[in-house]
């Protein structure tokens, strides 16, 4: 029955999260203490919404201090395990946005490029016009124009080739260091 209660109170209280009543999660998180007080469920939901600053076992230390300070001692009977999970897991889905940011920048920078690539290629076109009509003053125009116009489109072309060699790096760089964290994951498992 007590887990039974255990259960619903965490179901509530990620409810309650959701509806942005932290009040009313707190006190349902503080029941499931009262009866368990090493459960992670609802550490780790006290942790999400009251210390983005902290680590989590900073902030389950320093919140076990000042509301429950003779339980502490039940807290270092846990193992680290578990909260480095969840440390490494936070660790994760922070790396996945970095990635998915820097594919959308590199996405950016590749339309860039298309774009510049499509404008240098026009470009060149009017200094070919210009070239058979160099004679007249509309063909001079078009070759000083075109030619401007190339050196424009070249350098946007090249610098877009940058951003997303820049780009490419740092998802690469992050995807090593998620592919470190998931190792320790499992190790941990």
């Amino acid at each position: 029955m007590m887990n039974q209660n255990i259960s619903d109170w965490l179901i509530a209280a990620k409810e309650e999260i959701a509806k942005n009543n932290l009040r009313g999660a707190s006190v349902l998180l503080k029941q499931v203490l009262d009866q368990d007080f090493t459960n992670l469920d609802a550490w780790q939901l006290l942790h999400h919404f009251l210390a983005s600053n902290e680590t989590f076992e900073q902030f389950q230390t320093s919140f076990a201090q000042k509301y429950y300070p003779s339980k502490v001692y039940l807290l270092k009977n846990t193992g680290n395990s578990a909260s480095k999970k969840y440390e490494l897991t936070l660790k994760l889905a922070e790396l996945e946005k970095q990635i998915a940011s820097w594919e959308r920048y590199n996405e950016e920078q590749k339309k860039l490029e298309d774009d510049a690539k499509r404008q240098l290629n026009w470009s060149w076109a009017g200094v070919i016009v210009g070239i058979f009509l160099a004679p007249i003053i509309v063909g001079i125009i078009l070759i000083v124009a075109g030619l401007l116009a190339v050196g424009t489109q070249n350098h946007k072309r090249d610098q877009a080739r940058n951003n997303q060699t820049n780009a490419l790096a740092n998802i690469e760089k992050l995807k090593q260091s998620m592919a470190q964290t998931r190792a320790e994951l499992s190790l941990l498992s």
